[in-house]
């Protein structure tokens, strides 16, 4: 708002200053022609009368010339016209000052100004009778400057009271017209400008001008989008930093499990073998004396003791490291081997297994049987997690002659398939975009670390393979590995 009191104070001195300056020039000439005016008037009364005065001394006398004198100041209103009988008189009696003397161009005629006995300016002209005459009779006109002045104070009054007009209707239009296109939109811009410090960037300024103010709200409309952009591109990237933090300090932990894991699979070996060996024996001794049940329990904690000892080794196996060696692998017996690790966590979560594979055809591979074993579990896992309330997981190995995804499009070839099909609830399409990125993961917290399938489409890739995923919203969802045979 200063900006637009100034503006307005600006060109109201402006319009001040043109006004006074024209108003002086107008009142010096008005003044001017009035003088110009009453000096022609006079001189022209002048020699009238002069011509009358002549010819009436010619032929009816000083009387005569008296009679015409008062009708013609009767005639003349406010003019006073006098007979002088000398025009050396005059000259000699008035000693008129160069600044008083203005005599007329083509005229012996002489005009001087000063005041009356009343204090009151008055014109007086004087005019010689008769041409070539030196010292003959003059006639002196009169008029008082009082109408004069009147009528230029009205004036110089009309000019002051119109200027001042001017100025307040001015005054009023620019202060309204700098408060709307001025005063306004830079207020608006200066709160716009307090808000974007204090962290608003939503708010949007709307000045619809198409000026160069209009310009800089659109300017600084951009800017705060670009700015709100960009702080959402930071507290993304920061989250998802954190979120990588703390999934990368979950997969040290898993890690940190697992080898403990490993380590106590390792020491319970040897105490299962002692309970194995003891309940071989008896069983032997429940054989000997003919005690059935004796014998069918020691028998089955026997078993019992196997299937542990197995489950334990095929851990210590997938735990321990090694580098890839890839070799021809049965890929049937290696699902198989896959589904009996998992089998107590499918128990669990009331999911039954399916493999529908021909067991008399092997279907093998040149792989690297850890790795792919790694690949299975995860895709296995996965399928269990994603049914809550139990279900089917079907596993099926299988040739297909399948064409390679892009960027990787070649000719149609033959490979061995692994699909693991659930009957969960399916993947939307929002997630099923970032499915293969690290760390992302729409699991509890401890239920995963959104490195498996990451992890695991790397290890396939490595193989020359990929994996094609499908789902159905509410019906489930199909991951196929598919393999080079060679």
């Amino acid at each position: 708002m200063k900006l637009a009191r100034k503006l307005t104070l600006f060109l109201l001195l402006g319009f001040c200053l043109v006004l006074t300056v024209e108003a002086i020039l107008t009142t010096d000439r008005e003044a001017r022609l009035v003088q110009e005016d009453l000096r022609q008037d006079h001189d022209t009364l002048g020699r009238f009368v002069g011509l009358a005065v002549e010819e009436l001394l010619a032929t009816g006398g000083a009387d005569a010339v008296a009679d015409y004198m008062k009708k013609s100041e009767a005639m003349e209103g406010n003019v006073r016209i006098e007979c002088r009988p000398s025009w050396q008189g005059v000259l000699s009696q008035l000693h008129a000052s160069p600044d008083q003397r203005q005599p007329e161009s083509g005229s012996p005629g002489l005009t001087v100004r000063f005041p009356n006995a009343t204090g009151v300016d008055t014109v007086h002209t004087f005019t010689p009778i008769g041409s070539g005459v030196t010292d003959g009779p003059a006639i002196e006109i009169r008029e008082s400057m009082t109408d004069l002045t009147t009528r230029a104070q009205g004036t110089v009054l009309r000019i002051l009271l119109t200027s001042l007009a001017v100025v307040v209707i001015s005054g009023i239009l620019t202060g309204v017209i700098g408060y709307w296109f001025v005063g306004r939109p830079v207020q608006l811009l200066r709160e716009r400008a307090k808000a974007v410090g204090e962290g608003d960037l939503t708010t949007q300024l709307h000045i619809r001008q198409r000026d160069e103010l209009g310009e800089l709200a659109g300017s600084i409309n951009d800017m705060c989008s670009r700015l709100l952009e960009a702080h959402r591109r930071v507290d993304a990237e920061t989250a998802a930093r954190i979120t990588a933090m703390d999934q990368v300090r979950q997969a040290d932990r898993l890690v940190t499990v697992g080898k403990l894991a490993s380590g106590v699979a390792h020491e319970l070996g040897t105490p299962l073998n002692v309970v194995w060996a003891r309940a071989k024996m008896v069983s032997s001794l429940g054989t000997a004396t003919g005690s059935v049940d004796t014998a069918n329990n020691g028998r089955i904690i026997a078993e019992q003791c196997e299937n542990m000892t197995k489950i334990i080794r095929q851990l210590l196996d997938f735990a321990r490291p090694r580098s890839p060696r890839k070799a021809r692998v049965d890929l049937c017996q290696l699902v198989q081997h896959v589904l009996t690790l998992l089998s107590p966590m499918a128990q669990k979560k009331k999911v039954s297994f399916v493999t529908p594979v021909e067991t008399t055809t092997a279907l093998t591979a040149e792989i690297d049987a850890n790795q792919i074993q790694q690949v299975l579990l995860n895709l296995v896992m996965n399928g269990i997690q994603a049914m809550s309330a139990g279900g089917v997981l079907t596993v099926q190995v299988e040739r297909r002659r399948a064409s390679p995804p892009q960027p990787r499009d070649g000719a149609p070839e033959e490979y061995v398939a692994l699909s693991v099909e659930d009957q969960g609830t399916g993947i939307p399409e929002e997630v099923r975009r970032h499915l293969f990125e690290p760390f992302f993961t729409t699991k509890g917290v401890g239920e995963g670390t959104g490195l498996g399938l990451s992890v695991s489409r790397g290890i396939v890739e490595e193989h020359r393979g990929w994996i094609d995923v499908q789902t159905e919203p509410e019906k489930g969802s199909r991951f196929t590995v598919f393999l080079p045979e060679r």
